[in-house]
C-alpha cells in the first residue's frame, strides 16, 4: 500500500451547517474539501507533511492564498499552537505535481476539481 496516497478519512466533524467537509490524509500530505452538494465551496491542501510543511487554500469568494505552517515547535518542553505564515515564494508547478502524485486515490470529482483549479493557479503564477 502506498502510504503518500490521500485516502479519505471516515466520520469528519461537520462543524458547519451549510457545509459538507471531506478529509483525505497520507504520510506526505493532507487534503480538506467543503461543498454544499453541488459546488466546491473551498479546499485547502498541506504538503511537505513532517517537514517544511505548506498549506494551499483555494475560496469560491477569495481565490488562493499560500503559507507556510509553523507547526509550533521549540525545542522547548510544550509546544505551541501550529500557524499559517504567508509566504510569497510559490512554486506552483511544484505544488500541481505533488497533488498529481498524491491523489490517484481520490475520487474522480474532487481530483478532477482541484486539479484544474491548480492549473489555473501554474498559469496564473508563471
Amino acid at each position: 500500500m502506498d502510504q503518500n496516497a490521500l485516502r479519505e478519512v471516515s466520520n469528519v466533524a461537520q462543524p458547519d451547517k451549510h457545509l459538507n467537509k471531506r478529509w483525505f490524509s497520507s504520510q506526505a500530505g493532507d487534503l480538506f474539501v467543503w461543498h454544499d452538494g453541488e459546488r466546491f465551496a473551498r479546499f485547502e491542501f498541506c504538503y511537505n507533511k513532517y517537514r517544511n510543511e505548506y498549506s494551499l487554500r483555494w475560496k469560491l469568494d477569495t481565490g488562493f492564498s499560500h503559507a507556510r505552517i509553523d507547526d509550533g515547535e521549540t525545542g522547548n518542553s510544550y509546544k505551541s499552537s501550529p500557524i499559517l505564515i504567508t509566504e510569497s515564494e510559490i512554486d506552483s508547478d511544484y505544488i500541481f505535481e505533488i497533488f498529481k502524485k498524491l491523489s490517484d486515490k481520490v475520487d474522480m470529482s474532487v481530483r478532477f476539481f482541484i486539479m484544474r483549479k491548480l492549473l489555473g493557479f501554474v498559469h496564473s503564477e508563471g
